[in-house]
């Protein structure tokens, strides 16, 4: 099911992948199919199909369970399609203009300027995939948080909830501070007895900048995402959001005058 490693067409897919994590701020090489992201190698298993539906690719994901997870590469994959594959930890490149590769060293999920046009933009650019990202990177239980600094936007519900989470969670100060109206989150720095972590997005660019002490600066997708996308995902779940209700219970006061 895999395109063979070093095939002509496996370059080519590869090069499509390439190009699209290329279109998001990151240093990509390319030597023969093999990519090099961020100075680190990313080992790819590629299947290539036109338009799979969500049944087409758990068929897919079933018959290759077990072996090393894939990058569907397509012209169009729908959300719920893009669900199957996610659950199952695989990537895809949707040529229309979204990217997801889930591999050892690289955790990228975002839109790009893909043959619809170019990328709409929104104010919202911490997606689920990149918070996950984020915490896991920023938080270790031998280390604890003592404070945490949010910067957003004066107008963003976004950063205040997140500020309201990252402190309630953390049973920590929190101090939430404002930048220009329409700048969206900007960057969160965690303080530690190790020396502060900070994960920031300089100019409201896609690709934020992790810095942690005695660890290389690491670069890490958080592009914006479109209202319908983000519709969507609050949609899977109909039943009550206990951890919103308690930010928004409890959490916001921490952060709003």
């Amino acid at each position: 099911m895999f395109v063979t490693a070093g095939t002509p067409e496996f370059v080519d897919l590869a090069r499509e992948v390439g190009d699209a994590l290329r279109a998001l701020g990151l240093d990509v090489r390319e030597v023969d199919g093999a990519l090099t992201v961020d100075g680190t190698p990313v080992a790819l298993n590629i299947v290539d199909r036109a338009h799979p539906t969500p049944a087409d690719l758990g068929q897919l994901v079933d018959e290759l369970r077990g072996r090393h997870p894939a990058v569907v590469v397509a012209d169009r994959i729908s959300d719920p399609g893009r669900e199957v594959l996610r659950r199952t930890g695989w990537g895809w490149l949707d040529r229309r203009g979204h990217v997801r590769v889930w591999t050892p060293g690289l955790r990228v999920e975002a839109p790009f300027a893909g043959r619809a046009g170019e990328r709409p933009r929104s104010t919202n650019p911490w997606t689920t995939v990149g918070l996950e990202v984020a915490v896991a990177a920023l938080i270790t239980p031998d280390d604890p948080v003592t404070a945490v600094t949010v910067t957003g936007g004066s107008d963003s519900a976004s950063a205040d909830l997140l500020a309201a989470w990252l402190g309630s969670a953390l049973a920590c100060p929190v101090t939430r501070e404002r930048s220009e109206p329409g700048t969206g989150v900007l960057g969160v720095v965690l303080e530690r007895a190790s020396g502060p972590v900070s994960l920031l997005r300089p100019n409201g660019e896609d690709v934020a900048l992790l810095v942690q002490p005695g660890q290389p600066p690491r670069r890490i997708a958080l592009a914006p995402r479109q209202d319908r996308d983000c519709l969507a995902e609050e949609l899977r779940r109909m039943d009550p959001d206990e951890v919103y209700g308690e930010v928004l219970r409890d959490g916001l006061a921490r952060v709003l005058p």
